[in-house]
């Protein structure tokens, strides 16, 4: 097993994959069907780091909006592990340079490269921590390091330092090395490996080129099936038909609408999942319970202590609930516990309102500025609706969609070739071309939620409240260009229906109209994905597929309404006005055109 884990003789890779079926370890997944660990990973699969992923929700919070997201890390770590030893066996089929020691160490840098997530995922990452450590940097990705040689440790693998840097840099996307100095990194990778340019290596699990990796393959697929959305988003295919051309890692012409396809489900599962209007109501009152917890039960000091943090899952919130028990004077833990008592029983946050912050203003003032903090909308509150907000009744989610290169399209560092095709990056080109693109590829958007607990009529005057403070402090940061959608009445809590939530929207467009459908008729979006080519405005053809839906999705309505089991809090879209919903009513005055949306009759 140790001589397989630092061979590096390309001969031995056939005796290698023969040793690996006789001495794997299978697991039966969901997805993939069975997937087998080899030597390595093997052992450490039953490492505390690689077991305590069994304790982390994939989506964190976002079960709270889909019930069946209950799949843990830890299957999408075996998942992914499994994909990468795929492609590296593709590859190596292509006449690349490929060896038992690096398929090893590509195997189990896949395994452990979530192990240094914290409860609930990026939240705490990017919500909690921030909140209390300030400008403090923590990345999951360096617990993760530290977590990896933490797993070595313990199960005494025969395992360099030198090839837990590797494994590193294979979970990070980057040759960096310790010091900082990305040169010196990848030297060291290329002299390890034999050959003089390992930017390949980087590519499979974590790829900062492009963001093709098998990362995110597993995850696409994997989060579709567990929250029922419908959308098989199979994208394995691309793993067999790439190669890597001068150190990169390219993907055959054939498969452009594969990738075409790979980078709007990106888009798609953020808009519609994993920011979804009750996910991030869940996620901010999950943030909110562990920063009222924390000055009592110091989570966030177990960042700094690997040990500590291996006792981290997403069972903290059980520990805050029995720690308030204890200890019922304590006004930290009560406070605690009153907004997990909330979760639990779906009295979650009210959504009020959303802006999509302008394109022009995205691209002017940088993604940086888009953000729209509490204590502006305060100061816009409208003193003549009897109704004294703070900053402690509103809680403002600022969110980027877009397809894994920000503002720019993921196409254009992605590079395809032919059959016929040389071994040479002159025979190459690039994904984007000849193709259709948006003109757009990042939508900044700034969601804010009614945190105070009210009721009746009191729940719908702060909501107003809200609302108007909401709309002044988006005209007067982003211009009159932005799109504001808001609840009509404050009645979308989680206690209703799904359905009756999105009959009782409305959306408030601030844009001029002329201005509006002269972008519209200049811009045609096309997704040209696995499924087909699906162009905007639709045919006639799709049309009429549109309105089959909806009547479907009225009858589905129907046997909700009667089902008092029906409580599944999904909307059918991400962007808040339902599907069954048409303009009835459209008033073109001087200054910003409203338009008012409501169910058809």
């Amino acid at each position: 097993m140790a001589d397989f884990a630092h061979c590096e003789d390309a001969s031995a890779l056939q005796d290698y994959w023969a040793f690996r079926s006789e001495v794997g370890l299978s697991l039966q997944d969901a997805v993939h069907g069975t997937v087998q660990l080899g030597p390595t990973a093997r052992l450490l699969c039953d490492s505390l780091p690689v077991q305590r992923l069994r304790g982390l929700s994939q989506l964190g919070a976002t079960r709270w909006a889909f019930p069946t997201a209950e799949h843990s890390r830890f299957g999408h770590c075996a998942g992914t592990a499994h994909l990468a030893v795929a492609a590296a066996r593709h590859l190596a089929g292509t006449g690349l340079r490929v060896t038992p020691g690096q398929v090893e160490l590509l195997e189990a840098a896949a395994l452990c490269h979530d192990v240094g997530h914290g409860p609930f995922s990026h939240t705490f990452e990017s919500c909690f921590l921030p909140a209390v450590r300030g400008n403090h940097c923590w990345h999951h990705e360096d617990m993760s390091a530290r977590l990896l040689e933490y797993a070595v440790d313990q199960q005494a693998l025969d395992i360099s330092k030198e090839q837990l840097h590797l494994m590193h840099a294979i979970i990070s996307g980057s040759s960096s090395s310790s010091n900082g100095n990305s040169s010196n990194g990848c030297a060291g990778i290329s002299g390890h490996w034999g050959d003089s340019d390992s930017s390949w290596r980087l590519q499979i699990v974590a790829n900062a080129t492009n963001g093709v990796d098998v990362d995110k393959v597993d995850y696409l697929r994997r989060d579709a099936l567990m929250t029922g959305v419908g959308a098989a988003y199979d994208f394995t295919p691309l793993l067999s038909n790439c190669r890597v051309i001068e150190g990169e890692l390219c993907f055959h012409s054939s498969q452009q609408p594969a990738l075409v396809g790979l980078f709007a489900a990106r888009a798609a599962m953020h808009s519609s999942v994993y920011q979804h209007r009750s996910a991030r109501a869940a996620e901010l009152m999950v943030v909110d319970a562990l920063l009222a917890a924390d000055p009592v039960l110091h989570i966030s000091k177990h960042v700094d202590d690997p040990e500590a943090f291996l006792t981290l899952d997403d069972s903290l919130l059980g520990e805050i609930k029995r720690a308030a028990r204890r200890d019922p004077q304590c006004p930290h833990l009560a406070a605690a516990a009153a907004i997990l008592r909330r979760l639990d029983t779906r009295q979650l946050y009210a959504w009020a309102a959303e802006a999509a912050v302008p394109e022009q203003f995205v691209l002017e003032r940088g993604a940086a500025a888009c953000s729209l903090p509490a204590a502006d909308v305060i100061a816009h509150q409208d003193s003549s609706l009897g109704v004294y907000l703070s900053e402690g009744d509103l809680r403002l989610s600022n969110m980027s969609i877009d397809c894994g290169k920000g503002i720019h399209d993921p196409l254009d560092y992605t590079r395809l070739y032919s059959s016929n095709s040389s071994s040479s990056s002159s025979s190459t080109w690039l994904a984007s071309q000849g193709i259709a693109r948006p003109a757009s590829f990042m939508q900044r958007k700034v969601r804010v939620y009614l945190a105070r607990p009210c009721q009746g009529s009191d729940r719908g005057r702060y909501l107003r409240a809200v609302q108007a403070a909401f709309e002044r402090a988006v005209a007067a940061r982003f211009g009159s260009g932005a799109t504001i959608c808001c609840c009509a009445d404050g009645s979308s809590s989680a206690r209703l229906d799904p359905w009756q939530q999105q009959q009782q929207q409305s959306c408030v467009t601030t844009q001029p109209l002329a201005a509006a459908a002269a972008g519209f008729n200049a811009q045609q979006h096309m997704i040209q994905g696995t499924a087909g080519l699906v162009s905007w405005p639709p045919s006639p053809q799709q049309q009429k597929q549109q309105q089959q839906q909806r009547q479907r999705q009225r009858l589905l309505q129907a046997e909700l309404a009667d089902d008092p089991m029906s409580g599944f809090d999904v909307e059918a879209d991400g962007e808040g006005c339902s599907v069954g919903q048409q303009q009835q009513g459209c008033s073109l005055q001087d200054g910003p055109v409203v338009k008012v949306w409501s169910e058809e009759s």
